[in-house]
């Protein structure tokens, strides 16, 4: 998310979240949630002013910045080696790469 800041400053020079929204070419929802964050964490303008725009969000999105998911990325290189082969096709790799993850989620 960006301009959390700028959408909290021009709250607190009493904008409606339409105005913000078009000043800041930012969606209304957007401007809702922010609204919404800050008054659930009874932060105002004057609070944040001088922080920067990540410190800003991590005090008003504590439980999404909790949330750090690791996601394995696939081993491209030996995809394609192995539709290099003949008879492979994608679905015989998706096949391959389903049967071998539940082997390791039943593992855990």
């Amino acid at each position: 998310m960006r301009d959390v800041k700028k959408i909290l400053e021009r709250r607190s020079q009493n904008f409606s979240q339409r105005k913000i929204a078009e000043a800041l070419k930012v969606s209304r929802d957007t401007v809702r949630k922010v609204s919404k964050a800050a008054d659930e964490n009874s932060i105002c303008w004057s609070m944040i002013q001088n922080q920067n725009e990540m410190e800003v969000q991590k005090l008003l999105f504590v439980k999404e910045t909790k949330l750090n998911l690791i996601i394995k990325q696939p081993d491209y290189q030996y995809i394609h080696k192995e539709l290099l082969r003949p008879g492979t096709n994608n679905r015989l790799l998706w096949e391959e790469y389903t049967d071998y993850s539940a082997l390791i989620d039943h593992a855990f």
